[in-house]
C-alpha cells in the first residue's frame, strides 16, 4: 500500500454507481464532511454540470473541476464523491493518491444504465459525453476510464448486487484497517 496522508476518502466510478449515496453513508459513519465534487463545480460556476458542458465546453469543465479538486484537497479531512471523469487527468490522479485513499465502485453497464435511466435528476444534471445510445457510452467510458480508475484507488467494490449500507459499511472497515 502506498504511503499517503489518509486524510480524504475518495469515491470514483462512473455515473450510476452510487458514490453520492454510498459517500454520505460513509462520511456519517466516519463522523466526516461530505463533498460531492460536482456539485462543488456547479456551486462555483453557479450552473449545473450540464449548462457547464452546453455553456463552455468539456474542456472548460475539466479545467473547473481540477481547480476545484485542489481546493477540495486543501480543506481537510472529508469523504469526496468524485465525477466519474476526474480520474482523467493524470494530474487529478497524483493529487488524489498525495491527499488520501481511494475506493473505485464499479458496476456492469447494464446495472449502471437501470440506474441513471431511474434517476429522473441525472440527464437534467449530467450530460451526455458522446454521441452514442446510453449503453454504448457506459461502455466506452468505462473503457477509456479503466486505467485512471485503478491508477488513483486503493480498493474495488462491485455495485451491482450490493446495497449502499452494505458497500458503506465495507468502505469504513477498510478506512479504520488502513489507517
Amino acid at each position: 500500500m502506498q504511503e499517503t496522508n489518509p486524510a480524504i476518502l475518495f469515491l470514483a466510478g462512473l455515473r450510476g454507481t452510487g458514490k453520492t449515496v454510498v459517500g454520505k453513508l460513509v462520511a456519517s459513519e466516519l463522523g466526516l464532511k461530505y463533498i460531492d465534487l460536482d456539485e462543488a463545480i456547479s456551486n462555483t460556476a453557479g450552473k449545473s454540470i450540464a449548462e457547464i458542458f452546453s455553456d463552455d465546453g468539456e474542456s472548460s469543465f475539466r479545467f473547473l473541476e481540477s481547480t476545484e479538486l485542489i481546493h477540495v484537497c486543501q480543506s481537510g479531512p472529508a469523504v469526496v464523491s468524485l465525477g466519474g471523469g476526474s480520474c482523467v487527468e493524470p494530474a487529478n490522479r497524483k493529487l488524489i493518491r498525495s491527499s488520501g485513499r481511494a475506493v473505485w465502485l464499479t458496476g456492469s453497464p447494464q446495472v449502471l444504465l437501470e440506474r441513471i435511466e431511474a434517476d429522473p435528476l441525472s440527464n437534467s444534471n449530467r450530460p451526455p459525453l458522446t454521441g452514442l445510445i446510453a449503453l454504448e457510452e457506459i461502455q466506452m467510458l468505462l473503457a477509456a476510464r479503466r486505467d485512471g480508475y485503478a491508477e488513483c484507488t486503493d480498493l474495488v467494490l462491485d455495485t451491482d448486487s450490493a446495497k449502499p449500507d452494505e458497500l458503506a459499511e465495507r468502505i469504513c472497515q477498510w478506512w479504520n484497517e488502513s489507517r
